[in-house]
């Protein structure tokens, strides 16, 4: 997947081009912006970042989970917040940060979950969600009517280089096949239910 001064048959991005794409792929959960890029989460800033970024099927979701553990839908005590940790770890054994408030709004629900996934542990938080009977499974529906399935697990991580262009997992033609035909993967012309990740970069 890695070529130097080599850009043909891949379609030149810029950077910005680039980012807007990888939104577009990396979206994970249905009715959201297009995506979440991975981003490091050091602040609150970056928290609120991070939760903003929250597709309406996980805010869904997550506001479900919270209002099954908290007697007055504002707030989780202590022991409610226990109560939540047992059922999705079956005992007391997660990390509490030292300065964890003594109890929790919403919004520090949200930032939990937003450090989680700002880890890259997207199956811990669908795990969690799941066991307290909230799915955030992406599922598609088809012009035919059929559901079907997408997830991103597959990524490039890339240091002292810069991407110059990436390439999309399908055509047009394709794309329309899968969302509009219900043509899911795999099939007869992609023999795998897995698509290429695949990009340019160039050494700075």
């Amino acid at each position: 997947a890695f070529k130097k001064d080599d850009e043909h048959d891949i379609r030149e991005l810029t950077k910005e081009q680039f980012t807007e794409r990888l939104l577009a792929l990396h979206q994970e959960l249905d009715g959201g912006r297009k995506g979440s890029e991975l981003a490091e989460v050091r602040t609150e800033a970056d928290v609120r970042k991070m939760i903003e970024r929250f597709t309406p099927l996980l805010r869904h979701s997550l506001d479900e989970v919270f209002s099954q553990f908290s007697e007055n839908d504002e707030t989780l005590t202590e022991e409610e917040v226990n109560r939540f940790l047992i059922k999705t770890n079956g005992e007391l054994g997660r990390e509490r940060a030292p300065d964890a408030p003594a109890e929790l709004t919403r919004e520090d629900w949200y930032g939990i979950f937003a450090r989680e996934l700002s880890e890259g542990k997207w199956w811990q938080v669908v795990f969690d969600l799941e066991v307290c009977g909230s799915s955030v499974r992406a599922s598609h529906t088809s012009s035919s009517g059929d559901q079907f399935y997408q997830g991103w697990l597959d990524y490039i991580y890339f240091a002292k280089m810069s991407c110059v262009g990436v390439q999309d997992a399908l055509t047009d033609s394709e794309r329309s096949k899968v969302y509009s035909d219900g043509d899911a993967l795999p099939n007869e012309w992609h023999p795998s239910d897995h698509l290429p990740v695949s990009a340019i970069f160039s050494w700075e």
